[in-house]
């Protein structure tokens, strides 16, 4: 087959301007300087979660199970987000047509984000959400969450919520960490009947027309550099869906941070695996470096020899 990527989306923060500016913290922002290192992330997230009676996680008397405001919430639950936590160490989740999970970045990224819940209390298990019935979007609205991360697609959906949401990069723990994107891609068989049609189409998938539409929604971000330029980005950056800092996200932090998630054939098979043990890690009941090694190897056994190998 032969494809044409149509977009790029990458993850990065929401936040409540409101309560970031309630407590005192600076926003994050896209260009150089204006990232938080990983020790920043947690101090500002303490600074964002407090319990009924105002205190915050290390304060004396603190209760972490009346927690009124929370600081940061991540679905840990899905591919881009486990590559995710392993890229912001320096990491990735596969390479080569294998899971990538066991490495020491990798399991330090997915430990860290686990420790956000167990360690320095900023951070709500997610049975929390789906006991109250609210996404993390909306738990921002309401005032219970400070900051969450998630796709840009998600912009979308937001742009409706007043005050309007802040936006800014994720931190990352190493000098080498980046973030995760992926992108729509349009293929064409090799063996289709109708290739000049399958062209046509293909190629209309691919223009900047296809694209600005779901740009201007907030959906995409351009793959094009040609709708990267400060002309082309006039063409779709609209007032009151992108935030003022969308264009630094876009034609400065994207091309630099943004790594594409790479999934290898298979992955289902392999993501049955590894993911229980994820979730062990997320809920406290395991360390990273316990339980993910042996079910990485498990599940690459299985992708080297159905589908490298095969």
């Amino acid at each position: 087959w032969y494809g044409i990527g149509s977009t790029w989306t990458a993850l990065h923060f929401y936040f409540s301007q409101a309560l970031l500016q309630e407590a005192g913290v600076t926003p994050p922002d896209f260009t150089e300087g204006g990232m938080w290192d990983w020790d920043t992330f947690v101090e500002n997230a303490r600074l964002l979660t407090k319990d009924a009676a105002g205190r915050h996680p290390g304060d004396e008397g603190f209760d972490v199970n009346d927690v009124v405001q929370w600081g940061i919430y991540v679905p840990a639950d899905w591919w881009m987000m486990y590559d995710a936590m392993a890229k912001v160490n320096g990491g990735e989740m596969s390479r080569d047509g294998l899971m990538t999970l066991d490495t020491e970045a990798a399991m330090a990224g997915i430990q860290a984000f686990a420790d956000l819940i167990h360690v320095h209390h900023v951070m709500p298990e997610a049975v929390f959400l789906s006991e109250l019935g609210m996404s993390a979007t909306q738990m921002i609205e309401t005032g219970r969450l400070a900051m969450t991360i998630d796709g840009s697609w998600t912009l979308a959906d937001v742009q409706a919520i007043e005050p309007p949401l802040g936006v800014g990069p994720i931190p990352f723990m190493s000098s080498t960490g980046l973030d995760a994107g992926q992108g729509h891609l349009h293929t064409i068989l090799n063996g289709s009947k109708n290739p000049d049609v399958a062209w046509t189409w293909l190629s209309f998938l691919a223009r900047p027309f296809y694209q600005t539409h779901f740009c201007k929604l907030g959906l995409w971000i351009p793959n094009q550099t040609a709708m990267l330029t400060k002309e082309g980005m006039d063409g779709w950056i609209t007032e009151g869906v992108h935030p003022a800092n969308y264009r630094a996200f876009v034609s400065e932090y994207v091309p630099k941070y943004m790594s594409p998630t790479t999934v290898p054939a298979g992955y289902p098979r392999a993501e049955a695996l590894f993911v229980p043990a994820v979730q062990q890690v997320m809920s406290g009941t395991a360390q990273a470096v316990d339980v993910m090694p042996d079910v990485i190897a498990q599940a690459n056994e299985i992708l080297q020899a159905d589908y490298i190998d095969s």
